[in-house]
């Protein structure tokens, strides 16, 4: 149970991650926002 949780965890992260570059790709003042804070 826990390392399925963990698993969950770790690819939402990862795929967070991906999303994040994404999205920064097509709207570049979301990257510069992020690094602002």
């Amino acid at each position: 149970m826990l390392a399925a949780y963990l698993f969950a965890t770790i690819l939402g992260g990862f795929c967070g991650i991906i999303l994040k570059k994404t999205l920064a790709r097509y709207h570049p003042t979301l990257e510069s926002n992020e690094l602002e804070k």
